[in-house]
């Protein structure tokens, strides 16, 4: 027996036996861009978070053909909802975020004129060649802490499959922003049930900034509004105990500022 195992030994010092190594993740290409780096814009108006949104859009799903959806406060703005918004929040298949994120790299490398990731890895939609400033965009990816479901596309989406999506009822929509125009392409955005969940789900415990309280609170209306509104579904008895607890803290946020918001538990109750 020993001898056996000397042999091998022996062996593997030629590399016999030995697994083979594992190949170096191919190098990212370099791409030529007017600005070596990007910033997001600090105080960007509806109409240009709107134009990122139609350039994200055609990326992510014209040329890419990967499902994703709008969440957060612009889907609030594209109905009206006031108060600055400072960029996009979209909602990700988590199958992206495979081989560290190297899909996402591909992405962006192959649509380097008009994604860019600033120093600390933020993602911008670029709006224009004689600017280094673009659109925010934050990454939000299904299936986990930040949304426990699947994207399933509406009834008459291309990407809705038969085989895969079945009855399942739709978890977003498209609809076509507030100055879209009307010859404008809908943009997919989560149902109000669904982005009240999603929502609360990454509320703060303790909001500092009197501006990022009022952003919470004034989310949280406007969702609790529309998702009454629009007769979304209720919420289980499982998800009711799950999100009750994220909701107090919100109903302390917004107690704490003197806001009345008797009608907005009224609309959590009736969705229960």
């Amino acid at each position: 027996m020993e001898r056996i195992l000397g042999i091998m030994r022996w062996l593997r010092s030629f590399g016999f036996g030995n697994d083979p190594p594992v190949p170096p993740p191919p190098p990212r290409p370099i791409v030529n861009r007017p600005f070596h780096t990007y910033w997001p814009h600090p105080f960007p108006t509806y109409e240009q978070i709107l134009t990122g949104a139609q350039r994200f859009d055609r990326i992510i799903s014209d040329h890419e053909h990967e499902m994703y959806s709008f969440v957060g406060p612009w889907v609030c703005s594209t109905q009206g909802s006031e108060g600055q918004v400072y960029g996009l929040d979209v909602l990700l298949d988590k199958r992206l975020l495979d081989n560290g994120g190297s899909r996402l790299y591909q992405i962006v490398d192959a649509h380097h004129h008009y994604l860019a990731l600033t120093p600390d890895k933020h993602l911008v939609v670029i709006l224009e060649d004689t600017s280094d400033v673009g659109i925010a965009v934050k990454l939000w990816f299904t299936e986990g802490k930040e949304y426990p479901f699947k994207l399933i596309p509406p009834w008459n989406s291309r990407f809705r499959i038969d085989a895969i999506h079945g009855q399942s009822e739709p978890t977003y929509w498209e609809r076509c922003a507030r100055g879209a125009g009307m010859q404008s392409k809908p943009l997919p955005m989560l149902k109000w049930r669904h982005l009240l969940h999603q929502r609360l789900l990454h509320l703060h415990n303790n909001p500092s900034a009197l501006e990022e309280r009022e952003r919470h609170i004034r989310e949280m209306r406007v969702f609790l509004y529309f998702a009454k509104h629009h007769r979304d579904r209720p919420f289980s008895p499982e998800e009711v105990r799950d999100l009750q607890p994220k909701l107090n803290i919100w109903i302390q946020v917004a107690t704490a500022s003197g806001q009345d918001i008797r009608e907005d538990l009224r609309s959590w109750l009736e969705m229960q």
